[in-house]
Order: structure tokens, then C-alpha cells, then sequence
């Protein structure tokens, strides 16, 4: 079975900096393995 998922996920996140702190979103990329086969080995990437 495929799944779709999103190329890219928004989390929250609180930036410490000398001033204080402040409430943001981030937007991060979704890791997705990929395994291939080149000259009859498999491998796998992230």
C-alpha cells in the first residue's frame, strides 16, 4: 500500500534569544526513504 504524506510539515517551536523568548512556526521538510537497486546491490538513503 502507498501513503501520500506531505512534503512538508509546520511545527511549533520557541526561539531564546538575549531579549526573551518568542512563540513561532517552522516549517520543516518530511524525511522519505528511498531504496534502489544499482549493479545488482540494494541500497537505502534518507
Amino acid at each position: 500500500m502507498v501513503t501520500s504524506r506531505p512534503a512538508i510539515t509546520q511545527i511549533s517551536r520557541l526561539a531564546r534569544r538575549a531579549g526573551g523568548t518568542a512563540a513561532a512556526n517552522r516549517m520543516v521538510p518530511e524525511e522519505t526513504p528511498v531504496a534502489f537497486s544499482y549493479a545488482g546491490t540494494t541500497h537505502a538513503v534518507m
